[in-house]
């Protein structure tokens, strides 16, 4: 049966998608929708004079209403209280997976775990965004809903609505498997994937499987949308500085007359060229002139003596964290219990996230190295190249778990990982010091490879999906990987099918 009213909570370039992909849609379907990036929709959609045509309804994340700014401390509390338990998951939780609230706008390039919100006016902000879901919700009347992330307070207040009001849900989102787009029934957790039983054997979907295969057996993993790192000459980097020094004032004096500051999307000018012009390269030099980093040859050299376990750091803040690691935010203490953990003969090799180079200060590298049996690798390394002379992976979540796995070396975690539950003995999930060691001793001497059911779990992440060029054609994302131009009209009316379907 299908349904009439569809409820989507959308970045702002992700709403320019839909308004175009509706068009695709059984015009008896009526979809309504919340926008989350207000500096987007006053650039790209304000004046959008047929945006109401698209839509039956829409909402904004940043509506603001006047009762819940006279509301009293307490009020606000037992305002909170209540959705807590009415949607039976912690609030608090919900408010650390949005990075504007939690982190501040910095936080993409410098590790900060400051929020730039006193507590009361993050629930405040929280009950705000709250409300303008309830709205939605009484307005619309979902049957489905959908969101494309689980990074932000509207998103995540989508989906608990959904279970409450027993709504189907789907999220939106790509497998990281060439370019398939999947639709699946929670962002909250990769429970799902251990129910899935009928899996069909589609042969352009077993075929997609099998590259990713030999890609991880033998090469670097690239799907469309993932990063394509070309080398930046020194000459065009120092020109690329030259120029945003320049551009520099009139940016200021642009967010500043328009006041834009009060948009969490939108990050001062000047904060910006401070961090990745100086900071980020200064931190990055000190890094590498006062701490002692590894290279591969000194990797090869201790592993004859030593079990080489291989930790790579996660970017802060990000999903794999703030959703399916909540418990582990903290790596340098995870990282501590791992040493308390394991063997007396280990040593923990632990590589920075390219995208985290220059954001840490140096002492959270020297915490690091306090730790016994820590061991810091060049950030240089090719990841795949530290697998392949480790003896164990860990990590929190993430899709280095299957890099691991296909490569035949075992792997524990310490959050959410897709790969949950397919066999105990290639892949554990461990919570407290005692089973680390356990689980250690265990996958040592008991570690079976079983690739078939490897191939079965990832038959499941594709189970419902589709061919879509996201990332590079509809998103328009620069410097990004993809293989294959399909045309923004057949992109547009493969995610109208998600949608709908």
């Amino acid at each position: 049966m299908q349904v009439k009213n569809i409820l989507i909570s959308a970045p702002g370039p992700f709403s320019v998608c839909l308004k175009e992909c509706s068009k695709y849609i059984n015009n008896q379907i009526s979809l309504s929708i919340i926008i989350i990036d207000k500096t987007f929709y006053d650039k790209n959609l304000s004046k959008e004079r047929n945006l109401r045509g698209s839509f039956s309804n829409i909402y904004f994340d940043w509506n603001k209403y006047k009762f819940l700014e006279k509301l009293t401390h307490i009020e606000i509390y037992k305002k909170v209280q209540e959705i807590e338990r009415k949607l039976n998951y912690p609030v608090s939780k919900i408010i650390n997976a949005d990075r504007r609230y939690s982190f501040g706008l910095n936080c993409k390039l410098t590790q900060n775990y400051a929020s730039p919100f006193k507590y009361i006016d993050l629930l405040r902000n929280f009950l705000r965004i709250n409300h303008t879901l309830e709205i939605a919700f009484k307005q619309s009347k979902p049957e489905k809903c959908i969101n494309f992330g689980s990074a932000n307070i509207t998103d995540i207040l989508l989906e608990l609505y959904a279970n409450y009001y027993s709504i189907n849900f789907k999220q939106i989102k790509a497998t990281k498997i060439s370019n398939f787009i999947s639709s699946n029934p929670s962002g909250l957790s990769n429970e799902y994937l251990k129910c899935e039983t009928k899996i069909s054997n589609n042969i352009e979907k077993t075929k997609a499987i099998d590259d990713y295969i030999l890609q991880q057996k033998h090469k670097k993993v690239v799907y469309e949308g993932s990063i394509n790192q070309k080398k930046q000459n020194f000459l065009k980097k120092e020109i690329n500085s030259f120029l945003n020094l320049i551009l520099l004032i009139p940016k200021i004096s642009n967010y500043l007359i328009k006041k834009r500051f009060m948009d969490l999307h939108v990050m001062n000018p000047f904060t910006y060229f401070i961090l990745k012009e100086i900071i980020i390269p200064f931190r990055t030099l000190k890094m590498r002139n006062l701490i002692k980093l590894y290279s591969i040859l000194e990797i090869k050299k201790i592993k004859k003596s030593n079990y080489l376990i291989f930790y790579p750091l996660h970017f802060e803040p990000e999903i794999s964290l703030q959703i399916y690691g909540t418990e582990n935010q903290n790596q340098i203490e995870l990282i501590r219990k791992l040493s308390l953990g394991s063997p007396i003969d280990s040593k923990i090799l632990i590589k920075e996230h390219p995208r985290s180079i220059g954001h840490r200060k140096i002492s959270y590298y020297q915490k690091l190295l306090e730790i016994p049996k820590v061991v810091l690798c060049d950030p240089n390394i090719i990841s795949t190249e530290i697998i392949d002379n480790s003896d164990l992976i860990c990590i929190i979540s993430g899709s280095i778990a299957g890099e691991a796995l296909f490569k035949k070396k075992p792997v524990i975690f310490f959050g959410d990982s897709i790969y949950d539950g397919i066999s105990d003995k290639m892949i554990r999930k461990v919570d407290s010091l005692k089973s680390i060691f356990e689980s250690i001793k265990f996958l040592k001497n008991n570690f079976t490879y079983n690739e078939n059911i490897l191939k079965k779990r990832l038959k499941a992440l594709l189970k419902n999906s589709e061919r879509i060029n996201l990332y590079t054609e509809l998103l328009q994302k620069e410097n990004r990987y993809s293989d294959k131009q399909l045309g923004r009209e057949i992109n547009l009316s493969r995610l109208a099918k998600l949608v709908s379907e």
